[in-house]
C-alpha cells in the first residue's frame, strides 16, 4: 500500500474542509441560528419577528425555514397575540444533524460517494474511498451527537 505524502494530505484535508463549509449553506446556518435561539428561549413561544430582529435574519427567509423545521417535527407553532414558535422536543433531544437534514435533504457529505444512497462508478477502484468514508463517519458523529443544548453549556 502506498503512503500519501503529508503535503498531499494537507491539501486534501484543506480541500475537504472548504467543500464541507460550502455545503453549510446559508439555509443551514440560518436554521441552526434560529433553532439555537428557540433553545435559549424555551420557556415561551417566540415570534418570527423577534427571531428576525435578534438574529438579523429576513422574516421571509425565516418563514420558509420554519415551514421545513415544522414539517420535520422540530418546531411547533402557537397562533395568537402571544404566539410564535417553540421547539417540539427538548434541546437535549434535537441534534444539529436533525436541523441540517430538515432544511437540506441530502445533509452534509464529505464527497459525492458518501452522499446518502449514492453510488459512485469509481468507488471500487478509488484510492480515496476509505478516507471519504472515515471523514463522513466523523461528520455524521459530530452532527448527530451535538445537540442544541450543548451550545448552552
Amino acid at each position: 500500500m502506498s503512503r500519501i505524502p503529508t503535503r498531499g494530505l494537507d491539501n486534501l484535508i484543506h480541500s475537504v474542509i472548504i467543500r464541507i463549509v460550502n455545503r453549510l449553506n446559508t439555509t443551514v446556518r440560518y436554521a441552526v441560528r434560529a433553532t439555537l435561539f428557540l433553545a435559549q428561549h424555551a420557556d415561551r413561544p417566540i415570534s418570527i419577528k423577534a427571531i428576525s430582529e435578534a438574529e438579523g435574519l429576513s422574516i421571509k427567509y425565516l418563514e420558509q425555514l420554519f415551514l421545513k423545521l415544522r414539517k420535520a417535527g422540530l418546531v411547533r407553532s402557537v397562533r395568537g397575540m402571544h404566539g410564535g414558535y417553540f421547539l417540539a422536543r427538548s434541546p437535549e433531544k434535537i441534534t444539529i444533524g436533525d436541523v441540517i437534514r430538515s432544511v437540506q435533504a441530502d445533509g452534509i457529505y464529505a464527497a459525492p460517494c458518501t452522499k446518502r444512497n449514492a453510488r459512485c462508478e469509481r468507488q471500487s477502484k478509488c484510492k480515496a474511498t476509505n478516507y471519504w468514508s472515515t471523514l463522513q463517519k466523523l461528520l455524521d458523529d459530530f452532527f448527530n451527537n451535538t445537540t442544541l443544548a450543548s451550545f448552552q453549556e
